[in-house]
């Protein structure tokens, strides 16, 4: 059997007086796979749930509850519990309301069932077990609950310690456009995609997997992506399996459309809008938004496993200028180089021979697998000094 952790759990927002008491009935509803959030009052339920509306399944109410957590024991009345389902319609969210309560005049009054027709007893095994069939099979007809249920690993980057969830309503938008055929990938399609890795970055900074701060630097959305592909000229990983390379690559090449597809204007390389409404397939733009998937997955477990900014910032350094004057050699695999810096073989070959001194003026990291442990840095700028 799998890991309770993994399944996806049904959020509900449950206003009862008395939840904190009902342990029994969190404990049995977490069985079925429920998670009964509580609240004590109107105004607290229904200001968390106007507050977070996407992240809920269902609405629980008791027949009679407090108006606010401040009043007094005694004050409950059924007058409150119509009031809220008034409110709970004006949302953008719309939610079939459940009853559980132990209030007779509730379950046996016919007038009461005109206006809540989900209505179940407290204490009654069989009335809860149905509760409990009747608020999951509710959820299942919403899209967003189909949602969560069906990429569950992407939700999880919505969690406090990753991103938060201030783009649950982006996340679903995106993800309900991979079944929307008219999405072609113009307009604001691409926008989505960009503010949840801008996000994203600023988090990891915030964790020092990306340099502190490095956000408020001028172009830190590319600049983002290029430090995490190692190939930012200013920073050095010194943990050169820290990032997947195909996450580096991914992610590199979904910034890269991102940024050209969220414009129609200036200078654009790619000009991915104009392919796009030349197109009109929507294929470019869903094969980046599984690819954004993926990475969003990705970056979740790293965050997750990684929250000591003291730990993340050990694992790169500023670039030191390179700006040096050496021999050129060549070792056993025919890479020229000079000290820790390699050069261009099919450029270098052309131009220049053992021996010759050279002045190297500029570097980037050297992202090449096979030989960047050995060379971290690539040569990008050379003069030949002696003739």
């Amino acid at each position: 059997m799998g890991n309770r952790n993994d399944i996806m759990m049904y959020n509900i927002l449950w206003i009862d007086d008395d939840h904190e008491k009902m342990l029994g009935l969190k404990g049995r509803a977490k069985m079925a796979n429920i998670t009964l959030n509580g609240f004590k009052s109107k105004e607290s339920g229904m200001e968390e749930l106007k507050k977070n509306y996407q992240n809920y399944d269902g609405v629980l109410l008791d027949a009679k509850f407090l108006e606010s957590d401040s009043d007094v024991e005694g004050s409950e009345d059924t007058l409150f519990i119509h009031r809220t389902r008034d409110e709970i319609r004006d949302l953008p969210k719309k939610f079939e309301i459940f009853v559980l309560t132990g209030q007779a005049e509730a379950f046996d009054s016919s007038e009461f069932k005109k206006s809540f027709q989900n209505v179940y007893v407290k204490g009654s095994d069989e009335s809860i077990n149905k509760l409990f069939t009747d608020l999951k099979a509710a959820a299942d007809r919403q899209q967003d609950t189909q949602m969560r249920h069906k990429f569950p690993e992407v939700f999880k980057i919505l969690d406090e310690k990753c991103i938060g969830s201030k783009h649950s309503d982006t996340l679903l938008s995106v993800l309900k456009s991979l079944s929307d055929d008219s999405i072609a990938g113009v307009d604001e399609d691409f926008t989505s995609i960009r503010m949840v890795l801008e996000t994203l970055f600023k988090r990891l900074s915030e964790l020092e997997i990306l340099p502190a701060n490095f956000t408020d630097e001028k172009g830190w959305i590319n600049g983002s992506s290029k430090f995490i592909s190692n190939k930012h000229e200013s920073y050095l990983h010194t943990d050169s399996d820290f990032f997947h390379p195909m996450v580096q690559e991914t992610l590199f090449r979904i910034m890269n459309i991102v940024q050209d597809g969220s414009h129609n204007e200036g200078n654009l390389n790619y000009k991915c809008d104009d392919f796009c409404r030349t197109q009109k397939t929507g294929y470019l733009y869903k094969s980046t938004v599984y690819a954004f998937l993926d990475v969003l997955v990705y970056f979740r477990k790293l965050m997750d496993d990684n929250q000591n900014p003291e730990e993340n910032r050990k694992r790169w350094k500023t670039s030191e200028s390179q700006s040096k004057t050496g021999i050129l050699k060549q070792d056993e695999n025919n890479n020229f180089f000079i000290d820790d810096c390699i050069f261009q073989y099919n450029i270098v070959s052309k131009v220049l021979k053992p021996g010759d001194v050279v002045e190297i003026l500029s570097t980037n990291a050297n992202t090449n697998a096979k030989t960047k442990d050995k060379y971290p840095f690539f040569v990008t700028k050379f003069n030949k000094v002696n003739p």
